[in-house]
């Protein structure tokens, strides 16, 4: 048995601790209640990191980015609560932390993971036009800011095969982005392209749709809606980008 005050190991059979002399009649732990490992892995500390994976797993899709630096507080904060209800010694105590902490964000990631896997595995089984649909659907959600430059303003259908999306730099005019570039269009869409190519071609959603042979069109704007340039993204650029990519 493990007294709860000192939580030194005590006979069995004592009424007081030898150590520090509690009351151990109505109030001691077991080994076997204090299993290690049936601590670390009882089913009710991971109720909340799976429904954090599902939440999180949900915003990886509905957001279209990929950001897990939130996450890393939830293990923390389930790891002090497991550590705090553990009662045993203290480097057993830290080996718990340890343990936990590592669990949990395990059980974070693979249930997030797990959640884009079959809502990707979905999308895979849907027409053009369903896919389309999805992201028309993200509408709603904008506009939005990308970071303190660039906005998405909007997704627009073309047609079943063809899907444009929009960005604005919000601080800037169509002249003073094109000073940048010699003041040719030709060089900012050949910029734009290479970065887009680089960004986009593995995000999931996006690959998705390009391997659809949906052609992914992008428009460019300034802070006075006036338009920039456009490019466009389709299996055959990225395929491409990425052979060139990797013989170089």
């Amino acid at each position: 048995m493990i007294c709860p005050n000192c939580e030194n190991e005590v006979f069995s059979k004592t009424k007081y601790c030898e150590h520090c002399g509690k009351n151990l009649e109505n109030n001691i732990y077991t080994k076997e209640d204090n299993s290690f490992s049936k601590h670390l892995f009882n089913w009710k500390f991971y109720i909340a990191p799976i429904l954090f994976g599902i939440l999180f797993g949900f915003d990886y899709y509905s957001r279209m980015e990929y950001d897990i630096g939130g996450i890393d507080i939830i293990p923390i904060i389930i790891a002090i609560i497991m550590t705090v209800k553990y009662k045993s010694t203290f480097m057993k105590k830290f080996t718990m932390f340890i343990s936990s902490y590592i669990t949990i964000g395990l059980t974070i990631l693979i249930t997030m993971f797990l959640f884009a896997f079959v809502v990707f595995s979905t999308l895979l089984g849907q027409s053009n036009g369903q896919l389309i649909s999805n992201m028309l659907s993200q509408n709603k959600n904008l506009p939005r800011m990308f970071n303190t430059q660039i906005e998405q303003m909007s997704f627009k259908k073309e047609n079943d095969n063809e899907i444009t999306t929009s960005f604005r730099f919000v601080n800037y005019t169509k002249n003073e982005i094109l000073n940048d570039y010699d003041n040719k269009i030709a060089l900012f869409e050949e910029q734009m392209l290479k970065n887009e190519l680089e960004l986009s071609c593995n995000e999931p959603n996006v690959k998705n749709i390009l391997d659809k042979d949906i052609q992914f069109n992008i428009n460019y704007f300034d802070k006075n809606h006036q338009l920039i340039g456009m490019i466009f993204l389709d299996k055959l650029r990225c395929k491409s980008f990425f052979k060139q990519s990797y013989y170089q």
